[in-house]
C-alpha cells in the first residue's frame, strides 16, 4: 500500500493495489441506477410529495417542521433527492412484491432511518413519500461493519492524479445532503462507472460531515454547550438535527438528552430546550412553531420501536406546550 498526501479532511489516504476494492458490486450498481433515476427525475421538477395520511405510518410529522424552519415542502424534498448518494441508502425490495413500480430505499445515516418511496410508473410526475421510519431500523442493524469505501456521485470532476503503478485519483467536487443542510466539498476517489460514480474512503467522507456538524454547533452555541453536544457517532442524531435553524437546535438537544450519555449534565441541556422554547412565546405565530414540534414528534409516543428515554423528553416537550398553550408558562424537568 501507498500513501497519498492530503486533499481534503485527512493526512492521508489509502491507494490499494487490488484493483477488485474499487470495483462496483452488483447491489452497489443498483443502488446507483436509482440514485441517478431519482436524482434526474428531481431536477425536472415533475415530482409529487405524497401528503396524504397513510394508515400504518405518521409520514405527515415532518411537513410542518420543514415549512416552519423556511423551506416549501417541494423544493426541500427535491434539494435532498438532486443531490442524494448511493453510499447513504439501502433498498427495501420486499415492497416489490406489492408493487413493481416503486422502489423504497431507506437513508440509513441517521439515528431514525428515513423512508424514501417513489412511484415510477406515472408519466407526468412521480410521487414521494419522504418521513421517518423507525421499523426500518433492522436495514440499519443488517450492515455489520462500515465498508471501508463508499460509493458517490460527483458534480463535477476537477483533476486527475496519475500514483505511479497505483489506482487513478480524481478530484471531484460532490454535493451530500445531511438534514437541513448540503454540504459541498471535494474528494479525491477512484473512478468505478463513468462519467460521475467514485469510490472514496468511508472515513474521509464521515469527517467531512463531522467537520461540518462542528462547525454548525460552534456556530449556534456557547463553548459549554458545544462539548456536550460533540458525538462519536454520526448515526446518534436524527434528520432534523442538522441545521441551523431554531428548530433544528430543538431536535439536536433532545437527540443527546434522549442519548443518556450526559448523567450530571441533563440540567444544562434542559435549560437551554428552556430558552428556546421560550424564545418562541416571543413571537407572534409562537402557537405555529410549538405545532410544528408536536407534529414532528408525536409518532414517538406511541412507537413501540422508539427508545423510552426518547419518549421522557418528548413527553416533557409536550407538557411544556401544553401548558403554554394552556396560559402557564411552566419550565420543563426532567423526569
Amino acid at each position: 500500500m501507498s500513501d497519498l498526501r492530503r486533499v481534503y479532511g485527512f493526512d492521508s489516504i489509502e491507494i490499494v493495489d487490488e484493483r477488485e476494492e474499487y470495483v462496483l458490486t452488483n447491489k452497489e450498481a443498483e443502488i446507483v441506477n436509482i440514485c441517478n433515476k431519482i436524482r434526474k427525475i428531481a431536477l425536472t421538477g415533475k415530482i409529487k410529495i405524497d401528503t396524504s395520511a397513510h394508515t400504518h405510518s405518521d409520514n405527515q410529522h415532518l411537513f410542518r417542521f420543514i415549512e416552519m424552519c423556511g423551506f416549501t415542502l417541494d423544493g426541500f424534498i427535491r434539494s435532498y433527492l438532486t443531490s442524494i448518494q448511493p453510499y447513504m441508502i439501502v433498498r427495501d425490495s420486499t415492497q416489490d412484491v406489492f408493487d413493481k413500480d416503486v422502489r423504497c430505499l431507506i437513508d440509513v445515516s441517521y439515528k431514525v432511518p428515513m423512508y424514501l418511496k417513489i412511484n415510477l410508473k406515472q408519466h407526468n410526475e412521480y410521487v414521494i413519500s419522504f418521513h421517518e421510519d423507525q421499523s426500518r431500523y433492522r436495514f440499519t442493524k443488517q450492515i455489520k461493519k462500515t465498508p471501508k469505501y463508499s460509493v458517490l456521485i460527483s458534480d463535477k470532476v476537477s483533476e486527475t492524479s496519475i500514483v505511479p503503478d497505483k489506482m487513478v485519483l480524481e478530484e471531484f467536487i460532490i454535493s451530500i445532503p445531511k438534514g437541513f443542510i448540503k454540504i459541498v466539498t471535494k474528494l479525491r476517489g477512484v473512478l468505478v462507472k463513468e462519467p460521475n460514480v467514485f469510490k472514496v474512503s468511508t472515513q474521509e467522507v464521515n469527517q467531512i460531515i463531522y467537520d461540518e456538524y462542528n462547525k454548525t454547533i460552534t456556530n449556534l452555541f456557547d463553548e459549554k454547550l458545544y462539548n456536550l453536544l460533540q458525538v462519536n457517532d454520526l448515526k446518534n442524531l436524527t434528520f432534523t438535527s442538522y441545521g441551523e435553524n431554531e428548530q433544528n437546535k430543538i431536535s439536536l438537544i433532545i437527540d443527546s438528552i434522549a442519548s443518556n450519555r450526559y448523567l450530571g449534565n441533563e440540567h444544562i441541556l434542559f435549560t437551554e430546550l428552556n430558552m428556546l422554547l421560550n424564545s418562541f412565546q416571543t413571537i407572534s405565530n409562537s402557537r405555529d412553531y410549538f405545532n410544528a414540534l408536536r407534529q414532528r414528534y408525536n409518532y414517538m409516543l406511541d412507537d413501540k420501536n422508539i427508545s423510552d428515554s426518547y419518549k421522557i423528553v418528548v413527553g416533557n416537550l409536550f407538557d411544556y406546550m401544553d401548558n403554554y398553550l394552556g396560559g402557564d408558562k411552566e419550565c420543563l424537568q426532567k423526569n
